[in-house]
Order: C-alpha cells, then sequence, then structure tokens
C-alpha cells in the first residue's frame, strides 16, 4: 500500500502555514490507524522500482 504525504515532497511543494503545520499529527495518526486496521506494514519505496506500475 502506497501512501501520500505531502510532507515528503520537495521544499517548493511542502504545505504552508500554521494550519497546515497542525495538520500533521494527526495525518500521522490517520495513517498508523490504517494500516494497522488494514494488517498492512507501513513502509516507504526505497527507489523507482518497487513503486508499482
Amino acid at each position: 500500500m502506497l501512501e501520500f504525504n505531502p510532507w515528503h515532497a520537495i521544499e517548493a511543494h511542502q504545505p504552508l502555514g500554521s494550519i497546515m503545520r497542525c495538520r500533521i499529527p494527526v495525518y500521522e495518526s490517520s495513517v498508523r490507524f490504517r494500516h494497522e486496521m488494514d494488517a498492512v506494514e507501513r513502509r516507504e519505496p526505497r527507489d523507482i522500482s518497487e513503486v508499482p506500475a
């Protein structure tokens, strides 16, 4: 399972502002919950060959 995290983008594309910074812990909690409920290990691709086509 791949996840989207806007804070993993290059600096020019990262979210701006205090409201977006407040969303970081909520976003992380949501991701953890979904992975636990789906019984899926949370992992990031290490290179492009690991990204499904």
